[in-house]
This record gives C-alpha cells, sequence and structure tokens, in this order.
C-alpha cells in the first residue's frame, strides 16, 4: 500500500514538473504575451516582426540604443520602397535620439520617419525607411545617435536605394 502511493504521488510530482516545463517555454516563447490594438497597419507589424527576427541576433551589443535589421535594400515599388526598422532603447534611462546621416542630410536618399525622438528605458520604436532616390541609386549609413554619452556607441544601420523615376 505504502509503495503504491509512493508510486502515484511520483506520478502527480513528474505531471506536474512537465506542466510547468512547459508553462515556462511557452510563456518564453511569447505565448501569454498580451495582446494590445495598434494603429499600425498589419503590414507594417508583420515586416517589422519579420526584420526584427531575422537580425535582431546579428545586432552587436554596443550601446543602449539597438536598430534592427543594421541594413535595408529600397527599391522603387510599394512593398520596397518602404521598409520598417526597429530602433529599442535596452537601457536603464529615457534618450533623446536623431539621425544623423554619414552624407549631407539634403542628398541620403532616403527619408526616415520619425527622425529624432524620447525613447522611454525598456521601450522600441518602429521607424519608417523611404526612398527617394530620383535618379541613380544611393547607398549610405546612418547612425541613431542619443544625448547623453552614457549610452554608449550610436548603432548604425546601412542603405542602399535604387534610382526612381
Amino acid at each position: 500500500m505504502l509503495v503504491a502511493g509512493l508510486e502515484v504521488s511520483l506520478g502527480i510530482n513528474i505531471s506536474l514538473i512537465m506542466i510547468l516545463l512547459s508553462v515556462f517555454l511557452l510563456a518564453r516563447a511569447g505565448y501569454f504575451a498580451p495582446r494590445t490594438s495598434s494603429a499600425q497597419s498589419t503590414s507594417t507589424v508583420a515586416a517589422t516582426t519579420a526584420a526584427v527576427s531575422a537580425t535582431s541576433a546579428a545586432a552587436p551589443p554596443g550601446g543602449w540604443l539597438q536598430v534592427a535589421p543594421i541594413s535595408v535594400q529600397l527599391g522603387c515599388d510599394g512593398g520596397q520602397q518602404t521598409q520598417f526598422v526597429v530602433l529599442a532603447n535596452t537601457g536603464s534611462q529615457d534618450v533623446q535620439w536623431q539621425v544623423v546621416f554619414a552624407v549631407s542630410a539634403d542628398q541620403p536618399g532616403v527619408e526616415v520617419s520619425p527622425r529624432e525622438g524620447n525613447l522611454r528605458a525598456g521601450t522600441s520604436i518602429v521607424l519608417q525607411i523611404h526612398n527617394t532616390s530620383q535618379s541613380g541609386g544611393q547607398q549610405g549609413t546612418m547612425r541613431f545617435e542619443a544625448d547623453t554619452s552614457a549610452a554608449g556607441t550610436p548603432p548604425s544601420l546601412s542603405y542602399a536605394s535604387a534610382g526612381c523615376s
């Protein structure tokens, strides 16, 4: 009788451990993440999610600000003329940031929206990168500079845009 009771108890304990492990793994995978409504279109969210999952592992941990993906290719048609990237503040303080182009701001061949802002600690924002090249294609780099040196090295995003006429 005692052996049977121990066997039942052991079976129940193993089942509970397996259930807890399953819940833990599902939570880590984001299964229980809260659902929030957004003003963004479904395609914007899908494009951003794909971009982050494709390149977030490649982004170097240089400072508080992180950008993903770290490179975009812009074309001329509706699906390729605009790309989306995520700028995240992984630091412990709010950061004022701005986009700084490696070339003259009048000639980058792309438009970024928004170009500056305040990013609270632990949050992120979706940025829109739009191809504005008219004749020849453009390529370059933009940095996301913070207002404080405590934020560390600014992340960079390289881009290449086709000429659209």
